[in-house]
């Protein structure tokens, strides 16, 4: 559905060169086109954190703005396949040194307003992406196990002490036992001050999960 929608607004309204540009690189002249100092693979083992790039590169806050606000199928496959090669690096180093195998991969879900609204979760339409190119070989992929059982205001104008407030109990966990005692990647579009990860991931927590390792595209 996704796909027939994108095609019909293809022939509506066509794209710019830009963004042709954009959707027509690999994954490997996508990472030559941004900027090396903001590259960087950060992963803070203290909030068990992995961030891939700094959101502030014009190419990374284009695709992103393409796979948020427009659903962009084309960017998902290309972030996916960024993401992905550096997810697998970190699973095999998580697996020898602290037993971190076949973890499951959860995206931050959307409330079920701002998915009517939208159309489309961009985490999930990353996850989905994720899921095609492993191919069941490393990770496992549970839809719909964590819900924003709430709606809540848009985050982009609050600090962070607003932000914990706004998103306090939003999340929940709707099978609990397919998360006992498993190792998770919480996936994410755009880390800013952290709350909403920290809210998914403590909620993941209390239902009794091992670990959770938060991930997102950019900071």
């Amino acid at each position: 559905m996704q796909k027939i929608l994108e095609f019909i607004l293809d022939i509506l309204i066509p794209k710019s060169k830009e963004l042709q540009e954009l959707e027509a690189l690999t994954p490997e002249e996508f990472r030559e086109t941004v900027d090396r100092k903001r590259l960087t693979v950060r992963f803070s083992a203290s909030k068990n954190t992995f961030i891939l790039f700094d959101y502030q590169e014009p190419i990374i806050k284009k695709a992103i703005w393409e796979l948020k606000y427009h659903g962009n199928t084309k960017i998902a496959k290309l972030l996916a396949s960024l993401l992905y090669e550096e997810l697998i690096e970190l699973i095999q180093e998580k697996k020898l040194a602290e037993n971190f195998e076949r973890p499951l991969l959860i995206s931050i879900p959307n409330s079920k307003k701002r998915l009517f609204q939208r159309g489309w979760n961009q985490c999930e339409l990353l996850a989905n992406e994720l899921e095609k190119i492993d191919n069941n070989n490393f990770f496992e992929i549970k839809k719909n196990t964590l819900i924003r059982s709430r709606h809540t205001e848009s985050q982009t104008k609050k600090s962070r002490m607003k932000r914990l407030e706004n998103l306090k109990n939003c999340f929940e966990v709707t099978h609990p036992e397919l998360i006992h005692n498993r190792n998770i990647i919480l996936i994410d579009d755009v880390l800013t001050t952290g709350a909403t990860l920290e809210e998914a991931k403590n909620t993941l927590l209390k239902a009794n999960c091992k670990r959770v390792i938060c991930t997102a595209l950019a900071h």
